[in-house]
């Protein structure tokens, strides 16, 4: 019977305490040897993150692989929209929403390579699929690219800072 109570708790991602009280355990303690240098390359960016609004321990602290990705897709869009204010601060010609930040993006920023298209559609189609019945769909594997994608945009974000565009200039 306790081997059995023992796997259940693991199935369920569930620890119990010296106090008999069960808890979730968060992906960033679950996968933590997984982790080790994105936790890394996350840390050097977290504090300018947060004063765009992107709280990255929210991802990581989830408890589940579906939550860790959604989370990471409103992260990513988090940093789009930041960026496409800064390059064309006040535009009301550009929608709210991921995609739309993306299209902005390809067509005012220089920096924004097919690359960096392609990381934010693994974030945003990932994303999608955990936000629209992904519960049982996302893998420890799909969160862990996601981060693996986030991390890869964040660092390309903070190395070529967005500018002003000329169009916004004038």
């Amino acid at each position: 019977m306790k081997d059995f109570g023992e796997k259940l708790l693991e199935i369920l991602d569930l620890s119990i305490d010296s106090d008999g009280i069960q808890h979730t355990i968060p992906l960033s303690q679950k996968y933590a040897s997984d982790l080790i240098e994105i936790n890394k390359q996350l840390d050097v960016h977290e504090e300018m993150l947060r004063s765009v609004g992107v709280k990255i321990k929210e991802a990581l602290d989830s408890q589940s692989d579906w939550v860790g990705v959604m989370t990471l897709r409103a992260s990513a869009e988090l940093l789009l929209a930041h960026r496409v204010r800064e390059i064309k601060p006040g535009s009301k010609n550009i929608r709210s929403g991921f995609q739309d930040y993306i299209n902005a993006l390809k067509k005012i920023d220089n920096d924004f390579t097919q690359n960096i298209y392609h990381v934010c559609e693994v974030i945003r189609t990932t994303g999608n699929a955990s936000l629209h019945g992904g519960q049982n769909q996302i893998t420890k594997q799909d969160y862990i690219n996601s981060l693996q994608k986030f991390s890869f945009l964040v660092d390309w974000h903070f190395s070529n800072p967005p500018t002003l565009s000329e169009v916004s200039m004038s």
